[in-house]
């Protein structure tokens, strides 16, 4: 092993040795950090040892370091940028988005203080207890998947700065249960101890100050402490006996008491010692008030199960069985119910009390009886959701000390509605529609009677997000200026209430009419970028991230017989399907949308047979492709624009330049090239150049390949998309292999595979990215490093074991002459990827 390899590999041991221990002091498996790079535990701990050809990636490290910040197994920055500098990565890696953005906005700058309470003379002492601490509920079952977050909260508490810490969540996440294991660990923490104020019953604001005297057994002895004849209010009696105290004040179920808030702030400037833990559904909105979010239970993707000694450690599974088997002893998670526990826990969206409820019925119903009962109640529309007013009812409980609030979700969900205002209740009912999330924009389009300024909508949205009704996510860097104030989604369960409510309402199909009609825009508008460009990389990030809205307006459209919005979506999306590597899902569209029927405009006809053939193109089915094709460009001939027509040629050249028939894809190449060379289009025209290029150095006429593809070269720099650039410098650089420039084309091919580091792996072009590696290699081998270009090969090897993309002839048949050559020329050598890969490529 040579000497670089094996610094990078003990740069990786000491990588992986602290990953492992921030990880297990944080109480975490394995199989926890692997499901969260959506990753199976042995694929990870490959990557990790550099073994058996699996490469950590740049994405893979970033997605550690932002897990364990998460989960708080590190929280500092420096410990963020220790593990980064073990691979040879700065701070830079994470842009300034990400670093502010949740997690990595939760790492210190500097390191923690103590979590015991000290002085500058050292450890604070304790004062014995000069007051009886209000009775804490003791605990009648564990407490599961939050031990993490009670150390945390314990600390944010034990540091000075912070007076007022809110937890904050929806109905049923646990904030309750959380506090009471807070509260137990610090009252000896707290000279005059911890008073635990419920205040759920308590329905007038103006009756807190003497429910806060009471718990405290302050009510009988507050008027001792002020002279006779002095006004006194209930304020003032408070004040007087929390003045000189050092104490923990919580008050639980706040949400509906907000108005009274203030009550706080003056305890709180009056007293120096005090502190306040708030559990609420809403902010405060205080001076100075600090929030600890209470997020539901870990869960784990249904489609990526590990096994169930792993399973059982998944607090939302384990929470689930627990509480199962207090009621049905037997009860076992086996592999025949482990698939049907983890969907109706990933359905109950891991909120505590949801899954508690579903446990409670498992004498009567399995756990697939139950996933049924969820799945039956959702009035037989999928495209509004899983949830509706029958499962948020049908999970209830009859426990005789439960907030009635809590017998059932319904009820859960209903005590947040009803603290809101008539317009911020029609805002919630008609958010039900959105999937997958939705921005300002949109939320203020399809909302009927919202107000028209952008402004007051996030305005209304931001009180929803502070009501924990909704939630908020930043906008990363990457994503561009378009979304600023970010996207917001709900829970759900949240949306099933919502949804349910709309229902009632009467206003569905209006609301959904208007959902479909902003989405139908939406993508109309993107669609001209999908053809190429700088702006396609955005566009397709754009759809990326509406595909969830954009399924569910197509499918509404299908439903209601909507025949013309139904093919205006197809017309406008088979470009994305198709490069998102979902044509089938495209054609099981296109399939649905012309079963309706209707009239249909020549345009729009030649437009669905193209989006067929394209995406059967993609599939790899090149014959039955290109007769659709052929059809689509005789339905071009009359009073279509040349863009369209120049397209429907490029793709009949590609159809036959991927099945191996390069005389016709020359044709209609340069048929292409005839028709489009003056176009603004120039990427495509450089790429239609790189596939000439190709096809000329396979009639051995290496000159003119070699000046197509260098003009492709330049073209793609100056103002292509990455993708295509890089294969057009794969391109070249085989050509100048052939020709035995093994430097130059080194260098080109260098180049082609750091732009696949920057862009990472994508279906669509992994049997180029596997050509690639396997030329490097090849390069390698012949220049004198065997060792080297076993390891690449290695690499290419094992992006082939994961072939998810069709391989086209052409690059198939050079793949397997390159290893050929590449096994001869390595001899005995092991084809073993580290992770240091992309590392070795600057050295090349």
């Amino acid at each position: 092993m040579n000497r670089h390899l094996q610094q990078s590999m003990e740069a990786l041991t000491r990588f992986r040795e602290q990953v492992i221990s921030a990880r297990r002091q944080a109480g975490y498996l394995q199989k926890d950090l692997a499901a969260a790079l959506a990753l199976d535990a042995e694929t990870l701990s490959r990557k990790l040892h550099g073994r058996h050809q699996a490469i950590l990636t740049l994405q893979d490290v970033k997605q550690i370091i932002k897990t364990l910040a998460a989960w708080q197994a590190i929280t500092t920055r420096a410990e963020a940028l220790e593990l980064l500098g073990l691979l040879g990565f700065s701070a830079e890696t994470f842009s300034q988005e990400e670093w502010n953005s949740l997690p990595l906005s939760r790492l210190e700058q500097a390191v923690r203080p103590s979590v015991v309470l000290t002085t500058a003379a050292g450890v604070h002492p304790v004062r014995a207890v000069t007051r009886t601490s209000s009775l804490l509920p003791a605990a009648t079952t564990p407490l599961i998947g939050r031990e993490q977050a009670v150390q945390v909260v314990i600390e944010r508490l034990r540091q000075p700065e912070v007076r007022l810490l809110t937890l904050l969540g929806p109905g049923g996440v646990g904030k309750t249960r959380l506090a009471f294991e807070v509260v137990r660990s610090l009252n000896a923490s707290f000279a005059d101890g911890v008073s635990f104020i419920p205040l759920a019953s308590l329905h007038d604001p103006a009756l807190l100050l003497s429910r806060i005297l009471e718990a405290c057994g302050m009510l009988e002895d507050a008027n001792e402490r002020f002279l006779v004849g002095t006004p006194r209010t209930g304020l003032d009696l408070l004040i007087a006996s929390l003045t000189q105290d050092e104490r923990l004040l919580v008050l639980d179920n706040f949400e509906h008491l907000l108005e009274a808030s203030t009550v706080v702030a003056e305890l709180l400037a009056a007293a120096p010692q005090l502190k306040v833990l708030v559990t609420s559904r809403g902010v405060l909105h205080l001076y100075g008030e600090h929030i600890w979010e209470v997020l539901p239970l870990e869960l784990v993707a249904p489609c990526h199960l590990p096994d169930l000694a792993s399973l059982v450690h998944i607090p939302a599974i384990r929470l689930f069985v627990e509480r199962a088997q207090m009621i049905k002893p037997a009860f076992r998670l086996t592999e025949h119910n482990a698939a049907a526990v983890t969907e109706l826990c990933t359905r109950l969206d891991g909120l505590p009390l949801a899954i508690e409820l579903a446990a409670a019925h498992i004498k009567l119903f399995s756990p697939q009886l139950l996933l049924e009962q969820l799945r039956g109640r959702d009035n037989g529309q999928p495209h509004q959701g899983k949830t509706s007013k029958g499962a948020l009812t049908f999970l209830r409980q009859k426990t005789r000390d439960a907030p009635e609030r809590q017998q059932t979700l319904w009820m859960t969900m209903d005590w947040s509605y009803q603290l809101l205002d008539h317009p911020a209740q029609q805002l919630l009912t008609h958010l039900g529609v959105f999937q997958g999330g939705w921005t300002v924009e949109a939320a203020r389009d399809v909302s009927l009677g919202e107000p028209q300024l952008y402004e007051e909508m996030l305005d209304r949205l931001e009180a929803l997000v502070n009501q924990s009704l909704i939630v908020h996510h930043s906008t990363s860097e990457h994503e561009g200026v378009q979304e600023q104030p970010g996207r917001f989604s709900m829970l759900e369960l949240v949306r099933g209430y919502a949804l349910a409510r709309l229902s009632e309402s009467g206003n569905m199909e209006h609301v959904q009419r208007r959902h479909a009609e902003y989405y139908l825009a939406l993508v109309e508008g993107i669609e001209p970028d999908l053809y190429g460009g700088g702006r396609q990389r955005a566009a397709m990030r754009s759809l990326e991230r509406e595909q969830d809205n954009i399924a569910a307006a197509l499918a509404f459209a299908i439903e209601q017989g909507k025949a013309e919005i139904a093919q205006r979506f197809c017309c406008a999306l088979f470009l994305f399907w198709g490069r998102r590597d979902q044509a089938e899902e495209g054609l099981n569209w296109l399939e649905a949308t012309m079963s309706l029927g209707g009239e249909m405009s020549l345009p729009r006809r030649r437009k669905l047979v193209l989006a067929k053939g394209w995406l059967l193109m993609r599939q790899g089915a090149y014959g039955r492709a290109r007769t659709l094709l052929e059809e689509s460009f005789n339905l071009s001939q009359d009073g279509t624009d040349p863009p369209t027509k120049a397209f429907i040629l490029r793709t009949i050249g590609e159809s036959w330049y991927l099945q191996g028939e390069y005389a016709q894809a020359a044709s209609s190449f340069e048929a292409y090239l005839d028709m489009y060379r003056t176009g603004e289009d120039q990427e495509q025209y450089a790429h239609v150049l790189t596939r000439l290029g190709v096809i000329l150095q396979l009639q051995r006429d290496e000159s003119r390949a070699e000046s197509m593809l260098s003009e492709s070269v330049t073209l793609m720099r100056a103002k292509g998309q990455r993708t295509k650039l890089f294969i057009a410098l794969a391109e070249l650089s085989n050509l100048e292999g052939s020709q035995g420039k093994l430097i130059q084309a080194l260098e080109h091919m260098r180049e082609a595979l750091l732009i696949v580091q920057e862009i990472g792996y994508r279906p669509a072009i992994g049997p180029t990215i596997a050509l690639a590696l396997i030329e490097c290699a090849s390069y390698l081998g012949r220049l004198g490093a065997p060792e080297r270009a076993a390891q690449i090969g290695g690499a290419a090897e094992a992006l082939l074991e994961r072939r998810d993309s069709v391989f086209p002839d052409i690059y198939y048949r050079r793949y397997k002459s390159r290893l050929e050559e590449l096994k001869v020329q390595a001899g005995e050598a092991s084809f073993a990827l580290p992770f240091v890969f992309f590392e070795m490529l600057s050295s090349l």
